[in-house]
């Protein structure tokens, strides 16, 4: 694996190896041995949200690798292209896959969620199994009336107060209705650890391109979902907003290989609310079909 190391120079931060993917860096960690996993984060986020993930998956056999997204904490800020979508994001990922030179499980949540699925439609041969949780695939539910009123209240209530927020400066804001929305939970910011709410500001100059999903610029709907052709589980929160339920629910009918698990005592952030559930959920999905030694 062609690897670079780079010394982080933000006080409190030690120095981690990095990706070099043409000319972007993609700072990453990795814990132990055996087939790799790479774990993919979502918006407002970067490689410390998977620190409840990382020792379980090594403990169970498995290499478990999470990189930070372009310019997400701590990769030096690089302005995003002007075509950008998450096709470029997907590009990010098979090129840290080339340059890691194996195949891979991913392990997707929200926005990584979305990369995940790209990459697994795009590129089969670089995945073995794929697990997407609550992706924002909103272009999958235009053709159901119930589920497209979902959505459009969603980006009515949710997506444009952002953005307005955003252009307006008011990155705190902006953070607490993303926040509000996508959980479902009032006064969440304000309940938030300080370390989850500093993850979040180091990567708020991110948020406004990711939340210009449109099916102009990401167009996504069941004919790709049923390109996957790898092992996938799908996994939503019991609490969760409908609109992110609803999207797991249609994947679940596109995919193929697909089988669906929720995530009790949860909601859009499961990953922190149940992680023993999702971890082992995870983790059992992953060795389905190992041979006994």
């Amino acid at each position: 694996m062609k690897r670079k190391f780079g010394a982080l120079r933000k006080k409190g931060v030690n120095a981690l190896p990095f990706l070099a993917v043409g000319s972007t860096n993609f700072f990453f960690v990795e814990k132990g041995k055996g087939e790799l996993v790479v774990l993919i984060h979502g918006s407002l986020g970067d490689y410390r949200d998977w620190k409840r993930q990382m020792e379980p998956l090594s403990k169970s056999g498995f290499r478990a690798l999470t990189y930070s997204r372009r310019n997400h904490y701590p990769n030096p800020w690089k302005d995003y292209p002007l075509n950008y979508s998450l096709k470029t994001e997907r590009d990010d990922l098979v090129g840290i896959l080339q340059e890691l030179g194996e195949r891979a499980h991913l392990i997707g949540h929200s926005y990584g969620g979305y990369v995940a699925a790209l990459v697994a439609r795009d590129y089969p041969h670089l995945v073995k199994k794929v697990v997407i949780a609550e992706p924002p695939i909103f272009t999958l539910l235009r053709d159901a009336e119930e589920d497209r009123s979902f959505s459009d209240r969603f980006h009515e209530e949710v997506i444009e107060p952002v953005r307005k927020s955003l252009k307006e400066n008011n990155v705190e804001a902006a953070i607490k209705i993303f926040l509000e929305g996508i959980t479902g939970s009032k006064q969440i910011y304000e309940d938030l650890k300080p370390n989850y709410r500093n993850i979040m500001l180091d990567n708020a100059n991110t948020a406004l391109a990711e939340i210009e999903i449109t099916p102009d610029r990401d167009p996504f709907d069941c004919e790709d979902a049923s390109k996957i052709s790898a092992p996938t589980l799908l996994i939503k929160g019991i609490s969760s907003p409908k609109v992110l339920q609803s999207i797991i629910v249609h994947l679940g009918k596109c995919i193929p290989k697909s089988k669906v698990e929720t995530i009790p005592r949860a909601s859009h952030g499961m990953i922190w609310d149940n992680s023993k559930f999702f971890n082992d959920k995870v983790v059992d999905f992953l060795r389905e079909g190992e041979k006994k030694v």
